[in-house]
């Protein structure tokens, strides 16, 4: 993991989150009930901002799942959003398009995340299919990877069987 440059940081601790609003929320699934293990994969992306004070991030995340045993695009259910998070910056220096950018890819992705996992959660039950519980955020492996970074257990676990009931 690499560590934040210092202009980086001081960005960072001139952040304060004003609004986190759901901007767009698609849901398919498909009519046969799941059975079996499903093969599951969480993606987003971020993009940052500025806005005149602030600094917005549009943080995209999408959860998809297939049956393990089927080959092809046999998608069960898919649940895709769109975030957007406005942040107040403190005054200091100005900062450029990269930095905003930077915010969302970190910042955005990590306060937009506890959203997604409710959103899930919720939107999972409304539609009758298993429960899924999704990783805490480590905001170092969000900035490098685009999906979700699995820890060693889970990588065993990217397989999961439908909850019963």
């Amino acid at each position: 993991m690499t560590r934040p440059r210092l202009p980086e940081m001081l960005t960072i601790q001139r952040l304060q989150i004003q609004s986190i609003c759901l901007l767009k929320l698609d849901v398919a699934r498909s009519e046969r009930d799941p059975s079996g293990e499903m093969s599951l994969e969480i993606n987003y992306k971020a993009k940052g901002r500025r806005d005149g004070p602030n600094v917005t991030a549009l943080v995209e995340m999408a959860l998809v799942a297939r049956p393990a045993q089927v080959a092809g695009d046999a998608t069960s259910f898919k649940i895709a959003s769109t975030f957007r998070i406005v942040y107040v910056l403190a005054p200091g220096p100005e900062i450029g398009d990269d930095e905003a950018q930077r915010v969302a890819d970190t910042n955005g992705v990590f306060n937009a995340w506890p959203y997604f996992r409710e959103l899930l959660q919720s939107t999972l039950a409304r539609c009758g299919l298993p429960a899924v519980l999704l990783p805490l955020a480590r905001i170092g492996e969000l900035a490098i990877h685009g999906t979700a970074p699995p820890t060693a257990a889970q990588k065993r676990r990217r397989t999961t069987a439908p909850a019963k009931g």
